[in-house]
Formats: C-alpha cells, structure tokens, sequence
C-alpha cells in the first residue's frame, strides 16, 4: 500500500512537469503563429485590378534556405495582399521560411 501511494505520487508528479514544459514550449509558438497567421500572396494585376492600385499592398523577397538534401533552395517573389497586416505576416514568415541571405523591402501601398 506504501509503494502504490508512493508510485502515484511520483507519477502525478511527472505527468504535472511533464504537462508543464509541453505548454511552456507551444506557448511562444502558438502566440506567434497568432501574431502572424500564414496568408497568401496574391498576383498584383489581379489584386490591383480587384482593389485598385493605390490600394493594395506590396513587398518583395529574395532568400534562400537549405533543403534536406543539402541543396540551396532560393526564391525570390513580389506579393500583393488587402492589408498592411496580411503583408506583414506573409513577409515574417517568408524570413522564416528562407532564412539565409535574405533581401527584402518593406510592405507599401500602392503598386507604382
């Protein structure tokens, strides 16, 4: 009866810590996938034809990122988005995405 309570105990006890160090790291990364949510970018005629030109906003990104196979990934894109939000999400997690030599402007409206 001693062992079993003792056992439970423990066991309680890990499981809390365990618990605890799983929230602690979701914890950050779910705040920032909040703070930046995953959008896309659209083609700019499009958008500029949908919207207006002077209402749209626009960035651009080069950068580049190491594949699995030990190959360099680059990319380079100009996004179009409705809002000057949606155009700060999609760039942070462009740099995220290529994080070495990363090039890249800063949301504007307009397209000219």
């Amino acid at each position: 009866m001693r062992f079993a309570r003792r056992f439970g105990v423990r066991l309680a006890s890990a499981l809390l810590v365990a618990g605890i160090a799983v929230l602690g790291q979701t914890g950050d990364g779910g705040a920032q996938e909040q703070r930046y949510p995953r959008v896309r970018a659209y083609s700019c005629d499009w958008l500029g034809g949908r919207m207006g030109a002077d209402r749209v906003w626009t960035v651009w990104f080069q950068g580049e990122r190491e594949t699995i196979r030990d190959r360099i990934e680059r990319t380079s894109v100009r996004g179009c988005f409705e809002t000057q939000a949606d155009c700060k999400a999609w760039l942070y997690w462009m740099q995220s995405d290529f994080p070495r030599m990363m090039n890249f402007g800063q949301c504007r409206r307009g397209l000219g």
